[in-house]
C-alpha cells in the first residue's frame, strides 16, 4: 500500500537527542539565602547534528472511511467522496476482504456440513452399542411360590418343604445349564 499523502519521516539520532534535551532544561530558581552556582558547560559533540526534514503537516488529517465502522453511531457523518488515487490504494485490500468473506462463507457451509456427518457417526454408534440381553429371571414363579407359602403359614413353616424342594431343583438346573453354556464355547 502506497504512503498517504500527509506521511512525513523524521530521522531521529543521538546528537538530535541531545540537542533538544540541551534546550529543554530550565534553569531552577536558587533557594533564598544561597547563590545561584555555574554549571560546567558540557562538552560539544564532535559531530555536526543533522537536521531534521522540515516537516509538511496539515491541520486538517483525515482517516480512511470503512463502511460499517462507527457509521452506525449518531453524530458520525459519511467522509467526502474518496479521490480515485485513494480508491485505487483500497482496491486490492478489498479484493482480498471479498475473498475472504468467500472463503468464511465456503468453510462455515463445509463446518455444517461436517457437524451433521459427526451427529450421524454418533447416532449410529450408539445404536450399535453393546447391550446385555435381557433374560427373564430363572425360577422367578417357583420363588413367589416358595415366599406366598412362607408368608401363609407362619406357625408351621415345615408345611412349605413341597415348594422350597421344587424351588432348590429349579435353581441346580439353571445353575447346570449356565455351567454348561460356559464351558462350551472353551
Amino acid at each position: 500500500m502506497a504512503p498517504a499523502q500527509d506521511a512525513f519521516s523524521l530521522q531521529v539520532t543521538s546528537e538530535l537527542m541531545q540537542k533538544l534535551t540541551k534546550e529543554n532544561i530550565v534553569a531552577k530558581e536558587p533557594a533564598k539565602g544561597r547563590k545561584p552556582t555555574q554549571k560546567a558547560a558540557a562538552p560539544k559533540p564532535s559531530m555536526k547534528p543533522v537536521e531534521p526534514a522540515p516537516m509538511n503537516l496539515k491541520q486538517d488529517l483525515s482517516l480512511p472511511y470503512y463502511p460499517g465502522f462507527l457509521s452506525s453511531l449518531p453524530g458520525m457523518n459519511k467522509p467526502e467522496v474518496q479521490t480515485h488515487e485513494q480508491t485505487h490504494d483500497l482496491v486490492p485490500i478489498y479484493k482480498v476482504l471479498e475473498e475472504t468473506e468467500k472463503l468464511g462463507e465456503k468453510l462455515q457451509k463445509q463446518e455444517e456440513k461436517e457437524l451433521e456427518k459427526v451427529k450421524q457417526l454418533a447416532q449410529d454408534l450408539q445404536d450399535k452399542q453393546f447391550r446385555a440381553p435381557s433374560y427373564p429371571i430363572p425360577c422367578q414363579t417357583e420363588k413367589e411360590t416358595c415366599l406366598q407359602c412362607y408368608r401363609g403359614s407362619t406357625k408351621s413353616p415345615l408345611e412349605c418343604a413341597e415348594a422350597v424342594r421344587v424351588f432348590k431343583e429349579c435353581s441346580q438346573r439353571v445353575q447346570q445349564d449356565f455351567a454348561q453354556r460356559t464351558a462350551a464355547p472353551q
